[in-house]
C-alpha cells in the first residue's frame, strides 16, 4: 500500500494585478462583515482609524438600537460591535456634520450640526472640553485634529488640534479675498509629521482665471500664514486631492478629467492622463505610493449604460498601464492604508494590497529568485519529491543566497493576512535555515 502525503502545495493569496513588473497589487477577500447594514456605506457618515482600527458610523435614525436610533456606532474591522463601547448616544435634534479620528490618541472628533465639536475616546468618554465653531463649508482630518473652511462673511480656516497638554487648541487664519466669491469643494491637509515646516499645513485650490487653478498654502505656525503658490493648472477647478501614504506626493484631479501628481511642495507637477469621462469619481485616493485609484459607482450613470461599479488603478510611473477592477461590491466605501486600500460595504470586506518586494520575488509566475526556489524545494520535499535535494544544494553553494531566501520568506510572512499562510512561510524559512552553515538575519 502506497502512503500519499496530504500536503497541499503553497500558492499565493488573492487575485494579483500587475500594473508593471515592480507595481503589483492583489485583491484579498475576507469573511463577510457582521454588521448587516441596511444601506450602503457611501450614504453614511463614516470615520475609520487606520491600521485596522475601529470604525465609527452614523446614519441618523436608521440603526436598530434598543436605546434609541440617533447614535454613532463603533465597530471593529470585522463589522462586529466594538467590545469597549458599542455606541455614543446623541440628543434628538443633533446630527453629525463631520467626524474623524485623532489617530495619535484614538479620539473620535465629532462636528455636530449645531457647530459644537466633541471629543470622545473608545469608551465613549469625553476627553476634552467641547468647542463651539461655525459649521464649515469643508472639513478635513489633520491626523491629530480637524480643519474647517468657514465663510460667515469673511472666509477663513479654523484648525482644532490636539496639544501635549491634553487639550485641543484653536487656530484661526483669514483667507485671501479671492475666496469671497469662490466655494472650494476640496482641501488637503498635510499632517505635521509629513510637512516641511513641522507644522500642520493645508492646500486649498481656487480658480485664478476662468479655467485655470492655483493653490493657497496655509501653514499653522504659532502665527498662521497663508501663501498663494501662483500656479497655473489648466482644466478648470480642482475636484479631488489626495496625499500619498509616505507624504511625499500629492495627486489631484481637475474638472476636465486631467489627473496630475505633484511633489509635496508643488515644485514639480506631472500630468498623467485624462480619465475621459464627465462623471467625476466619488472617491479618489492612493493605493500605496505608486498607484492612484478612483471609484465610480454604477448609480452615477444612466441605467441603460450598464456601467458597473468600477475602481480604476493608475500607475504613477507609467500611467498608460492602468487597470479596472469590477469585482467589488456595488456600493463600497474605500479607506487608504500605508500599503493599500480597505474596501467596506454593507456586507463584504476586501483589501487591495500593494504586493511587497519579498512576496513578488517568491510568488510571481516564473520567478527565479532564491526565495522562489526555496519555496519550491520545500513543497517538493513535503510531497516526497527527490528534486528538492538538487535545489537545496544549488542554494547552498552561495551562503548569501540562502540567507537572502530565508529573509524573504520571513519578510513575506509579515505581509500575509491568513495565519496559515504566515505559518507556511515561516516553516519554509525554518526549512532553509536548517541548511545554512551560518545564518545572518536581516531582522534584529
Amino acid at each position: 500500500m502506497v502512503y500519499q502525503r496530504g500536503f497541499v502545495r503553497t500558492s499565493r493569496a488573492g487575485v494579483w494585478i500587475a500594473l508593471t513588473r515592480e507595481t503589483v497589487v492583489r485583491l484579498i477577500d475576507f469573511d463577510d462583515l457582521l454588521w448587516g447594514l441596511k444601506t450602503g456605506l457611501s450614504e453614511l457618515k463614516v470615520a475609520y482609524c487606520t491600521a485596522g482600527g475601529p470604525l465609527a458610523i452614523y446614519c441618523g435614525e436608521r440603526f436598530d438600537l434598543n436605546e434609541g436610533g440617533n447614535a454613532i456606532c463603533f465597530y471593529n474591522a470585522r463589522g462586529a460591535p466594538h467590545p469597549v463601547k458599542s455606541h455614543i448616544q446623541l440628543n434628538g435634534m443633533e446630527s453629525v456634520f463631520f467626524m474623524c479620528w485623532n489617530e495619535c490618541n484614538d479620539h473620535l472628533i465629532i462636528l455636530l450640526n449645531t457647530g459644537e465639536v466633541r471629543f470622545f475616546n473608545l469608551a465613549g468618554e469625553i476627553v476634552a472640553s467641547s468647542i463651539k465653531v461655525p459649521v464649515g463649508l469643508l472639513c478635513v482630518s489633520t491626523a491629530n485634529g480637524i480643519a474647517l473652511l468657514v465663510d460667515d462673511g469673511e472666509p477663513h480656516v479654523i484648525l482644532l488640534e490636539y496639544h501635549s497638554s491634553g487639550e485641543y487648541r484653536t487656530f484661526f487664519l483669514k483667507l485671501p479675498q479671492v475666496f469671497q466669491n469662490q466655494k472650494p469643494t476640496v482641501m488637503l491637509s498635510i499632517p505635521k509629521q509629513f510637512s516641511d515646516t513641522g507644522y500642520t499645513e493645508l492646500f486649498i485650490p481656487f480658480l485664478s482665471n476662468e479655467n485655470v487653478s492655483s493653490f493657497c498654502h496655509c501653514v499653522f505656525y504659532n502665527n498662521p500664514r497663508c501663501f498663494d503658490l501662483r500656479l497655473s493648472v489648466g482644466g478648470g477647478s480642482v475636484v479631488h486631492m489626495a496625499l500619498s501614504p509616505n507624504g511625499q506626493s500629492i495627486a489631484f484631479l481637475v474638472r476636465d478629467g486631467t489627473l496630475c501628481v505633484a511633489s509635496r511642495s508643488f515644485e514639480d507637477i506631472t500630468r498623467l492622463i485624462n480619465i475621459e469621462t464627465d462623471v467625476m469619481p466619488v472617491q479618489f485616493l492612493w493605493c500605496g505610493d505608486k498607484c492612484i485609484t478612483y471609484l465610480h459607482l454604477a448609480r452615477q450613470f444612466d441605467e441603460n449604460a450598464e456601467f458597473p461599479t468600477r475602481l480604476t488603478l493608475v500607475n504613477v510611473d507609467d500611467p498608460d498601464q492602468s487597470e479596472f477592477l469590477n469585482d467589488i461590491p456595488s456600493s463600497p466605501y474605500l479607506f487608504s492604508e500605508c500599503d493599500g486600500i480597505r474596501i467596506f460595504s454593507s456586507d463584504a470586506y476586501q483589501f487591495l494590497q500593494v504586493v511587497s518586494a519579498p512576496s513578488r520575488r517568491i510568488f510571481s509566475v516564473g520567478s527565479r529568485a532564491n526565495s522562489a526556489l526555496l519555496l519550491l524545494a520545500f513543497d517538493e520535499f513535503m510531497c516526497g519529491g527527490t528534486s528538492s535535494v538538487k535545489m537545496i544544494r544549488d542554494l547552498q553553494r552561495n551562503p548569501a543566497e540562502m540567507n537572502e531566501a530565508v529573509n524573504d520568506c520571513i519578510a513575506a510572512a509579515g505581509f500575509e493576512w491568513n495565519i496559515s499562510q504566515q505559518k507556511r512561510l515561516m516553516r519554509v524559512a525554518a526549512f532553509g535555515k536548517s541548511f545554512c552553515s551560518m545564518y545572518e538575519s536581516d531582522f534584529l
